[in-house]
């Protein structure tokens, strides 16, 4: 199937879902899943999977710095160094730890070193992602 004729497979998902249909945000998401597939490159494939371990090393260091916490808690922007003055993390780290989080999509970066929270940000810091009774 044709990256064209994908697309106009999620485009009827995504039309169905906002009418209202339950059962479409299923069939979107496997349509957004199976464009992608058949855009990405072997090349482009292989990076993803070999950063995929690191991604998610700055996840987990992300959450266990706090820096996730600190910014679904502002629930407002906040710069590389406001994060610094927040968690005492170093701010050149936080820019670099963090560029795989807002690739991974749990931050949203709004501008040069500054985030944001979004909804995966607050869900990233429940006590059940967490995994410890310490936060």
């Amino acid at each position: 199937m044709s990256a064209l004729e994908i697309i106009k497979l999620v485009q009827d998902a995504a039309e169905r879902e906002a009418n209202g249909d339950a059962s479409a945000h299923h069939e979107l998401v496997n349509a957004v899943q199976r464009l992608q597939k058949a855009i990405t490159t072997p090349v482009e494939k292989m990076i993803r999977l070999r950063f995929q371990c690191i991604m998610n090393v700055c996840i987990r260091v992300c959450q266990e710095w706090g820096i996730l916490q600190a910014l679904a808690a502002r629930k407002a922007p906040m710069t590389a160094a406001e994060l610094s003055q927040e968690t005492s993390v170093d701010e050149l780290m936080i820019v670099r730890i963090i560029r795989l989080v807002v690739h991974a999509g749990l931050v949203d970066e709004i501008g040069p070193s500054t985030y944001m929270a979004n909804p995966a940000t607050s869900f990233a810091t429940t006590k059940g992602m967490l995994g410890a009774d310490k936060y």
